[in-house]
């Protein structure tokens, strides 16, 4: 909920990822997984070591190596394959990054899921992403 900040004269709105605002730097932006995230790195590989950004690239390819969830570019496009139309792809993208096991777990975590499809169906996503990552 937006409220009026002291000393500004318009209201500010707040972003909020269980409504699907996330602020206009992110209006035309792409939902990824962590594990296309590191793909697109591993691709990069070379650039990287050209460029002047190699340390800030290089954490954050450390980070999705620790914590990408699938083991190839052919298991991201199953994953991709299982996004459901109905569901907004911010929260198909956390569901695939965060490893929910459970509808309770996954609806704790990502409140925007609430009422976008029956118990039943996200527990067979659940089960089918699960089946899809890599231990």
């Amino acid at each position: 909920m937006s409220r009026p900040v002291p000393g500004r004269r318009a209201l500010v709105e707040e972003d909020d990822a269980s409504q699907h605002r996330f602020g206009a730097d992110f209006e035309s932006a792409q939902c990824l997984l962590v594990s296309e995230v590191r793909a697109l790195l591993d691709a990069a590989k070379d650039q990287r070591e050209k460029s002047g950004q190699v340390d800030i690239i290089t954490r954050t390819h450390a980070y999705c190596e620790r914590f990408s969830r699938l083991a190839s570019r052919e298991t991201i496009k199953e994953v991709r394959a299982l996004f459901p139309s109905a569901m907004h792809p911010f929260d198909f993208a956390q569901l695939a990054n965060l490893g929910c096991e459970t509808v309770e777990e996954a609806l704790s975590l990502i409140p925007s899921l609430h009422g976008v499809m029956d118990h039943e169906s996200l527990q067979r996503l659940l089960d089918d992403l699960a089946s899809l990552r890599q231990f």
